[in-house]
C-alpha cells in the first residue's frame, strides 16, 4: 500500500504499492528502509550472505552491485559518464551505502529483517538481490521524505512503497523492470518508480484482453 499526503491538501490511500502519477516524483532528502527477506527452507541467519561478501558488512551494496574498474573514484564530476556517484544512482538508486554502524537487522520468525537509512529509494539493489536469486521473497517497505523551506522533514512529504508487489515478477520480469528504469533515468535523473506498478497494471490488462478475444 501507499500512503502521501500533500501539501496541496489531498491525501492519498491506495491498496496498491506505488501511486500511479504522471508527474515524476521529486528527488528525496532521505529514506528509510525496512527490508524483509525470506527464502523457503533455508535458515533466515544464512540470508546475510546474500547482503554482505564474507560477512563484514550487514548490508553492503557494494557487495551486490560492484562498481566497475572503469569507473573513477576521484572523479566527482556530476556531468561526467565516468562518475561514481552518478552510478551509484543509476545503478543502486542512492548514492551512499548504509552506514553499517547504524543498520538494525534482526532475525523474526522466518525472516532477516534489516532497517536502515539511505539518500533515496534502493531500488537497483533490492531488485538485483530477487535477480540473483530466483527463491528468495521480499517484503517490507521504504519510505521517502521532503524537507521544507526550513529545513526540516516536510511531514506531509511522505511516500511508502510497499515491496512484496515485487514478488509478483519472475526472473526476467525483474530485469526487464530494471532496464526499463535505467532507461527512464538516464532522462529524468530519478527512478521513476510508477513503473513497476505500471508493468504489473499493462500485463493484467493484456491478460484480460487475451481472455476477451479468446471468447
Amino acid at each position: 500500500m501507499l500512503e502521501r499526503k500533500s501539501t496541496n491538501g489531498y491525501k492519498l490511500n491506495f491498496p496498491t504499492s506505488i501511486l500511479l502519477v504522471k508527474k515524476m516524483r521529486d528527488k528525496p532528502d532521505g529514506c528509510w528502509n525496512e527490508i524483509v527477506l525470506e527464502k523457503p527452507l533455508e535458515h533466515p541467519h544464512f540470508l546475510k550472505s546474500k547482503l554482505s561478501y564474507g560477512g563484514r558488512k550487514k548490508f553492503d551494496f557494494e557487495s551486490i552491485i560492484n562498481i566497475p574498474s572503469y569507473i573513477s573514484r576521484s572523479n566527482n564530476n556530476p556531468t561526467s559518464t565516468n562518475n561514481w556517484t552518478s552510478f551509484r544512482d543509476r545503478n543502486w538508486g542512492c548514492q551512499w551505502n548504509p552506514k553499517d554502524e547504524t543498520i538494525k537487522q534482526k532475525i523474526k520468525g522466518e525472516s532477516l529483517v534489516s532497517e536502515f537509512w539511505t539518500t533515496d529509494v534502493p531500488i537497483g539493489i533490492l531488485l538485483k538481490l530477487l535477480i540473483n536469486d530466483p527463491d528468495l521473497k521480499m517484503s517490507g517497505h521504504s519510505k521517502t521524505y521532503l524537507k521544507n523551506e526550513d529545513g526540516f522533514v516536510d511531514k506531509n512529504s511522505w511516500i511508502k512503497y510497499e515491496w512484496d508487489i515485487l514478488n509478483q515478477f519472475n526472473t526476467d520480469g525483474l530485469i526487464d523492470l530494471r532496464y526499463e528504469l535505467g532507461r527512464k533515468y538516464e532522462k529524468h535523473q530519478i527512478h521513476d518508480l510508477s513503473l513497476i506498478e505500471n508493468t504489473l497494471k499493462k500485463r493484467e490488462e493484456e491478460q484480460l484482453n487475451t481472455l476477451e478475444d479468446f471468447f
